[in-house]
């Protein structure tokens, strides 16, 4: 009769432990959904001083050029900046970058020169919430000359 008594009592004990753990694992993904939620849909204002977007040939030629070779945009954004499947996981989603073009479905049309600006150097969309992947961290130390170049070009 005692074993049995044991037995409900350290049932009771691995059962709490349990119920416990389960409870603390649900409250730390409940505050991690919360806080990541809470950052994706943070507006940001950023304010960039201005500067001129150079034009023409060669300012067009250095931004393609930029792109293409030193920024890695086609790495994400494809071959035509025309936005690729990067990851598509069933448990994650689909990752697919922007299309920068001004073709259809592309945000080209969409961008102002300094929305680029923008968002390469702060990873801010035009409508100030953070873009999910951008690598802005590298990209902020672009020079003025440099990012206007490929502004021009996008």
């Amino acid at each position: 009769m005692g074993g049995a008594s044991n037995e409900k009592n350290t049932d009771l004990w691995v059962g709490s432990i349990l119920g416990g753990l389960i409870a603390l694992l649900v409250i730390v993904v409940l505050l991690m959904y919360l806080i990541g939620s809470s950052l994706v849909n943070k507006v940001y204002d950023v304010q960039l001083a201005e500067f001129p977007i150079p034009s023409g040939p060669a300012a067009i030629a250095r931004g393609k050029h930029l792109v293409e070779s030193m920024g890695l945009c086609v790495e994400c954004h494809g071959d035509n900046l025309a936005g690729d499947i990067l990851e598509h996981d069933p448990f994650f989603g689909i990752l697919a970058p922007s299309n920068l073009t001004s073709g259809r479905g592309g945000v080209g049309g969409e961008y102002t020169d300094m929305f680029f600006v923008r968002a390469i150097r702060n990873g801010i969309n035009k409508d100030g919430n953070p873009m999910a992947i951008l690598p802005s961290n590298y990209y902020n130390i672009i020079g003025d000359e440099d990012i206007g170049a490929i502004a021009a070009y996008l």
